[in-house]
């Protein structure tokens, strides 16, 4: 599952070069090969918003990014990702979302924490 977000990278100076499948870290030039699994869905998102006809017949015609999918593929690699966080996360100004993201954000962590895909931190932070 990726557990690598932007800010990470940024703070890192890694860069993701989709073309030759690679993480390459940019400070020593060195890199590692990445895989991709195709099919693999692991951020279902749900549009319950009113949207204009240009966008909606785009929406339709590639119907399958926007549809939230039930059966996620089963994990046969034994490889798993622990972070233990022993300090405060790096500071960042909190913001309120709007009503409907909210809504949207809880009903997409409520889903993937039934699915399995994330879980409650162990940390004490």
């Amino acid at each position: 599952m990726p557990i690598i977000g932007i800010d990470l990278l940024q703070h890192h100076n890694l860069l993701i070069d989709t073309r030759e499948r690679r993480l390459v870290d940019r400070n020593t030039n060195l890199s590692v090969c990445v895989t991709s699994f195709s099919g693999c869905r692991l951020s279902p998102v749900i549009v319950r918003l009113t949207i204009d006809p240009f966008h909606q017949s785009l929406l339709d015609k590639y119907s399958g990014i926007c549809q939230l999918q039930p059966k996620l593929p089963r994990v046969t690699s034994n490889v798993t990702h622990h972070i233990t966080t022993t300090e405060p996360p790096a500071f960042s100004k909190e913001r309120r979302l709007a009503p409907e993201k909210l809504m949207l954000a809880k009903n997409e962590h409520d889903h993937t924490t039934e699915l399995g895909i994330i879980r409650r931190s162990n940390s004490p932070l």
